[in-house]
């Protein structure tokens, strides 16, 4: 979920099949951001020189983007999830199909956490 400040912390951030560190990052100048306006995006070639602003694309050279929103019941949204690749994705009607069913559970195990967040820091 983006906060004030225009920035996402990421909950799971993979690069090839292996966990990496979260972190904070800004929306500014991302293709999440415009997930985040649009609700879903997918920019099948050249996303990192689509948005040179964005830093760990262009570092990363990923060529594929397709992203979209997590909401939470009352569709407000708790975030967003996004496949990048060095490469043009393959099957993007697939990937779309599996964000699409695999979102609920993801939107539901986000608000949860979001929850118990909020309950941790009132204690």
């Amino acid at each position: 979920m983006a906060n004030q400040k225009g920035e996402v912390d990421t909950c799971v951030f993979l690069k090839d099949n292996q966990p990496l560190d979260n972190y904070t990052y800004s929306l500014v100048g991302t293709p999440c951001d415009a997930v985040f306006i649009q609700r879903f995006c997918y920019y099948p070639i050249n996303v990192a020189s689509t948005f040179p602003e964005d830093k760990e694309l262009v570092d990363l050279n990923k060529e594929s983007y397709l992203g979209s929103i997590l909401l939470a019941e009352n569709s407000e949204p708790v975030g967003l999830i996004a496949l990048m690749d060095e490469k043009p994705l393959q099957n993007p009607a697939f990937a779309e199909h599996l964000i699409l069913v695999l979102s609920p559970a993801i939107e539901e195990e986000l608000c949860r956490l979001k929850n118990a967040e909020a309950v941790n820091t009132k204690l």
